[in-house]
């Protein structure tokens, strides 16, 4: 087995540490374990995939030893954090940041125990509204203003931007956000000895703040802080977005078959590392599947392991199961007929399915394949209809040998009570016969 440090470097997990004495504090988690900490600000009731890389570097260090604190910015979040933003964040009432730090921590609670922790290897989650609700305004600017200097903060890239561009500004709550965190770090040094804070790239700036404010305030240089690399697609653009906007890792947001095919579509260049960020694969198992992948690329073998383990993850073994045999069955890959109750019902959402009852359909005389087709919606019209079966271009239940004709009842549904009808290449509707 790698050590901790070099498992993190093999993945591209680091984009930079504060100091070389960490590598060897990484690789005694057995011995000497550091407590750390991750933030996550609660701007909306859900985390998104763009959260994923923290989360995997939590469960990454927890694995070689290290005991991991994730902060939920209960307070910081009031403020907002100006990094990576030319403007202000909108103001969040109180109340909806409250809602969202319960959601996020049940959200995380239901992600963790997807990995099957065992109690040796707890994961502490908390609020840092709890230390800050007590905190007065003297008491701030005595304990925390006095150890940091403007100039050092203005030094900043989040802030120097602001405050140097034509039309630009920054408010003091704002230029005050990055001594919010540092003291978070601060406050966990002393109760909780956390000597280690890790963030994404762009929060070098504030972990650094929290580092030289440790250092004033109490004299210990052995904290660090470490960042992973922002991620982001080949074109420079944000990673998390998709057509219909940002990929969410709450299921009602994002259903997970969504999450599945927003990895199965991530472009060629990117798949490799998402393999090393997003998934516990080994990095020889990895390179094996790159190695696999290059001479079958129509396989698209990494991509749906990439897929499958991030749902995984996410939502669950049961659960990435049933996406990956739904994709599977759509992309025709796998047989219709092999899939389970489970799967199909998962199909009814995502193809927007059609639960009928044979009596009502008699009841209407809609008994022929092209009525009903027509009457529901499938197909526009009967002569479409006509001119689908004589292309070869519709199918019931994998039956492409069909005939205006041909009653409904004629077609042996799936599992007794599945229809599947393609039209044309791509296009799946499903009624489920009552």
């Amino acid at each position: 087995m790698s050590s901790c440090y070099d498992e993190l470097i093999r993945r591209n997990l680091i984009y930079h540490i504060s100091d070389e004495g960490l590598i060897k504090r990484l690789n005694a988690g057995e011995i000497e374990p550091i407590t750390f900490y991750i933030g996550f600000d609660p701007t909306s009731h859900s985390l998104h995939v763009g959260h994923l890389l923290q989360i995997m570097l939590i469960i990454q260090l927890l694995k070689f030893g290290h005991k991991p604190i994730v902060v939920l910015g209960g307070a910081t979040a009031l403020i907002g954090d100006p990094s990576g933003r030319a403007t202000e964040r909108p103001i969040i009432e109180e109340s909806q940041v409250m809602s969202n730090v319960e959601k996020i921590s049940t959200q995380l609670e239901g992600i963790l125990n997807n990995f099957e922790l065992t109690t040796d290897e707890k994961i502490t989650v908390c609020n840092n509204l709890s230390w800050w609700k007590d905190m007065n305004v003297v008491a701030y600017l005595r304990d925390v203003g006095r150890l940091a200097t403007v100039n050092q903060m203005l030094a900043k890239e989040s802030v120097h931007r602001r405050v140097s561009e034509e039309n630009q500004s920054i408010s003091y709550a704002e230029f005050s956000y990055m001594l919010l965190q540092a003291y978070d770090f601060l406050h966990l040094y002393r109760t909780e000895n956390c000597t280690l804070q890790c963030g994404a790239s762009d929060q070098w700036g504030n972990i650094s703040q929290g580092l030289d404010l440790i250092r004033r305030s109490c004299g210990d240089e052995k904290v660090f802080g470490l960042t992973t690399p922002l991620v982001v697609k080949p074109d420079g653009t944000k990673f998390g977005k998709s057509s219909t906007g940002t990929v969410w890792l709450d299921g009602e947001l994002t259903r997970p078959f969504e999450l599945y095919q927003y990895f199965i579509n991530i472009d060629d260049l990117s798949v490799i590392t998402f393999l090393k960020y997003f998934t516990f694969l080994t990095v020889d198992e990895i390179e094996s599947i790159e190695k696999e992948s290059t001479t079958r690329p129509k396989d698209r073998i990494a991509h749906k392991r990439l897929s499958y383990e991030v749902v995984k993850n996410v939502h669950g073994k049961e659960i990435a199961e049933n996406v990956q045999a739904a994709s599977n069955a759509i992309f025709g890959t796998a047989p219709f007929e092999e899939l389970s109750d489970d799967v199909f019902e998962l199909l009814m959402v995502e193809l927007n399915g059609i639960s009928v009852n044979f009596k009502d359909l008699r009841a209407r005389e809609i008994e022929s394949i092209d009525s009903f087709l027509v009457s529901f919606g499938v197909v526009k019209s009967k002569s479409e209809v006509g001119r689908l079966i004589t292309q070869k271009g519709l199918m019931l239940n994998e039956n492409k040998d069909l005939s205006l004709g041909t009653k409904i009842s004629e077609i042996k549904p799936y599992l007794g009570k599945y229809i599947v009808i393609k039209v044309g290449k791509k296009n799946y509707s499903i009624v489920k016969v009552l």
